[in-house]
């Protein structure tokens, strides 16, 4: 059996037996074709990786994205006719692997996430010795603007209370019994969601500091401000009215509304210091305020 799927004229057969495989998936939205080949390639090329479900949120670009995905032998594409935002898809992921696959663990990815060459091996092996109560396993972040994004222990793995859902596996009865993710979020917090909720059942986060993926945040740099190293993102002013209203809407959901609101007013703080277009950036975050209060969610108004 040829265990790289990839059509492609540089394909190669990976002879290493490992037991067991696992299914990956990721949220594509106008996708940089070129970042998004090179993740292809990677996982399709990995004896551990089974089946990539790729589900498309309406981008511009799927033509190019069929295009690429004809490619390789073990891609599955679901289109969506609208852009459904990344919880939706999120959940259509989970949903094939664990009623069409029959598998309990996915890993899923942003459409510019590039997975290192050990990290299937890794998480499979992770996946099979961790505790009953383990609901994701991730890994650290490398920001290719401002490298790794965040601090660890030292040690090989830690638990971790929060971590994004690009280059995390999920462990999916334990999504089923979550209810998944929740939808009215579209994008932006909808991983920090997840993760209060895993929290407050008593389910536990597990990096493996030893394998990263490449990542992009925003437009992100570092600074140096009054003897503090800031993290400046330079999203879009759509992107920060997202931010805005659904950290809002974690403070209220959770009943953690100080929390939440420190760190959109730090947003703002950050934007009116260090950032461009800061009239517009500010209006639309003020107006993301404004909706999480009012209850008004979904894809932006």
């Amino acid at each position: 059996m040829n265990n790289c799927p990839l059509l492609h004229k540089n394909a190669y057969f990976c002879k290493t037996q490992i037991k067991g495989r696992m299914q990956a998936g990721i949220v594509l939205f106008n996708p940089d074709i070129q970042i998004l080949e090179k993740s292809l390639m990677n996982l399709s090329c990995n004896c551990i990786i089974e089946h990539i479900v790729l589900v498309d949120n309406a981008s511009d670009n799927i033509s190019e994205i069929k295009d690429l995905s004809g490619r390789f032998n073990n891609i599955i594409l679901i289109e969506n006719s609208l852009n459904m935002g990344i919880a939706t898809a999120l959940n259509q992921i989970c949903h094939y692997v664990y009623q069409e696959l029959k598998d309990n663990w996915v890993l899923t990815l942003d459409d510019d996430s590039i997975v290192s060459g050990k990290l299937p091996e890794r998480y499979l092996y992770v996946s099979q010795h961790c505790s009953p109560g383990t609901a994701m396993i991730t890994c650290r972040i490398n920001d290719r603007n401002v490298g790794d994004v965040r601090e660890n222990n030292g040690h090989d793995t830690e638990e971790i209370s929060y971590c994004i859902t690009s280059g995390s596996m999920i462990m999916l009865d334990i999504w089923s019994e979550m209810g998944g993710f929740d939808e009215q979020m579209f994008i932006d917090g909808v991983d920090y969601d997840f993760c209060i909720r895993l929290n407050k059942n008593g389910y536990s986060i597990l990096r493996i500091n030893d394998v990263s993926i490449s990542h992009q945040i925003g437009n992100s740099k570092r600074i140096s401000f009054l003897g503090h190293n800031l993290l400046i993102l330079n999203h879009s002013e759509k992107r920060l009215y997202y931010i805005a209203r659904n950290y809002t809407y974690l403070g209220i959901k959770h009943k953690q509304r100080t929390k939440w609101n420190s760190n959109v007013l730090k947003r703002i703080i950050l934007v009116l210091l260090f950032e461009k277009n800061k009239a517009g950036k500010l209006s639309s975050m003020i107006r993301g305020i404004k909706d999480a209060r009012k209850g008004l969610m979904g894809c932006q108004r």
